[in-house]
């Protein structure tokens, strides 16, 4: 594989990992209370420390589309 090659996946990657973030972000904003009581059987947490706890999953999760999908792309378009 060549550099770009390479830069067009990890833009793929990218852009695949938005759409994922995107959708989770948007089916919690609207399902939220049902989410919450599907899992209330599993899991012994209030509704706020289950948003809190997803919440910041999107967040780590971001953080890992940034660190390992983002940097690279734009570190090889300057390379390029």
């Amino acid at each position: 594989m060549n550099i770009l090659e390479v830069r067009e996946l990890f833009m793929w990657s990218t852009v695949i990992n938005l759409a994922i973030l995107i959708t989770w972000f948007v089916l919690w904003s609207v399902f939220q209370k049902q989410m919450y009581h599907m899992q209330s059987r599993y899991i012994t947490l209030t509704p706020e420390q289950y948003s809190l706890l997803v919440f910041c999953g999107m967040g780590l999760y971001k953080l890992g589309i940034l660190f390992f999908n983002l940097v690279p792309y734009v570190a090889l378009s300057i390379v390029k």
